[in-house]
C-alpha cells in the first residue's frame, strides 16, 4: 500500500490557494476532520488534507457555521469543552454590553488600528532581534570553533616539525654511527693484516733461529772432539772428495 505524501502547512496552503495562517486556523478548529499529526514541534499533513481544508475554506466563505461545516463534510462535531462554553458565554456577555454602549467613532477605530499596527511592528522587531541574537550566537560559536581548529592545525604543524627534526637528528646519528663502524672495521682489518704479517715474520725468525741453533750445536760438537779426530775427519773428507773427483 502506497502511503500518502507528508506535507507541511506551507505546502497545503499552496495546494488550496489560501494563506498558511488560514490552514493553521482551520486545522485548529476542525482538528478531527483534518488528517494531520504532530512531528515534534511541527504539524504535518497527509496529502488528502488539502481537499478537506479547501472544502472547509469554501464553506466558511459561504457563511456556514461550524456545526453546518462539520455536517457538510460528514464529520460529527466534537462536544464543546467547559472552557469553550465559558468563553462563549463571556463573548455573549461582551456582545450584549457592546450593544448597550454607544457606537465607536472613526477616530477611535483608527487609533485602535494604529496601536495594533504598532504592536505588530514591535513584535516583528522583537522577532528580528531574537533572530539576530541567534545568528550572533551562532557566529560566536563558529568563531570559537574556527579558532579551535586553527589551534589544532597549529599544534599538529608544530608536532610535525618537531617529529621531522627528531627524525633528521636520529638519521644523522645513525649515519655517524655507520661511519664509525666503517672506520672501526677498517682498523680491525688493518690490525688483522698486521697480526698476520707479524706472525709470518715471527715464524721466519723462529725458523732461522732453529737453523742457527742446529748449526751452533754441530760446531760445538766439533769443537768438543779431540784434535786427532778432527784431523782424521778432515782426511776422510779429503779422501772422499778425491775419490769423487777420480
Amino acid at each position: 500500500m502506497i502511503k500518502d505524501k507528508i506535507l507541511k502547512a506551507a505546502d497545503i496552503a499552496k495546494l488550496c490557494g489560501v494563506s498558511e495562517e488560514e490552514v493553521k486556523r482551520i486545522t485548529g478548529e476542525f482538528s478531527k476532520a483534518v488528517p494531520s499529526r504532530d512531528f515534534g514541534r511541527i504539524k504535518v499533513y497527509e496529502e488528502k488534507a488539502a481537499g478537506v481544508i479547501s472544502t472547509i475554506s469554501d464553506l466558511r466563505q459561504k457563511g456556514l457555521s461550524k456545526e453546518e461545516i462539520f455536517s457538510s463534510i460528514g464529520c460529527v462535531m466534537p462536544k464543546k469543552s467547559t472552557r469553550e462554553k465559558v468563553m462563549e458565554k463571556s463573548g455573549d456577555s461582551h456582545m450584549s454590553q457592546a450593544g448597550r454602549e454607544k457606537p465607536v467613532s472613526a477616530v477611535t477605530v483608527i487609533e485602535s488600528a494604529e496601536k495594533a499596527v504598532s504592536r505588530a511592528i514591535s513584535n516583528t522587531a522583537s522577532s528580528i532581534n531574537r533572530e539576530s541574537d541567534k545568528y550572533g550566537a551562532l557566529e560566536v560559536r563558529i568563531s570559537k570553533l574556527t579558532a579551535r581548529l586553527e589551534k589544532v592545525e597549529k599544534d599538529a604543524s608544530e608536532q610535525k616539525e618537531d617529529s621531522d627534526k627528531k627524525y633528521n637528528e636520529l638519521k644523522e646519528m645513525i649515519l655517524a654511527l655507520d661511519e664509525k663502524i666503517s672506520v672501526s672495521k677498517e682498523w680491525v682489518d688493518y690490525f688483522e693484516k698486521s697480526l698476520d704479517s707479524y706472525k709470518d715474520s715471527q715464524d721466519k725468525i723462529s725458523a732461522n733461529l732453529h737453523e742457527w741453533t742446529e748449526y751452533t750445536e754441530r760446531e760445538l760438537d766439533e769443537l768438543k772432539k779431540p784434535f786427532w779426530k778432527k784431523i782424521k775427519g778432515k782426511n776422510e773428507i779429503h779422501t772422499g772428495d778425491n775419490a769423487i773427483n777420480d
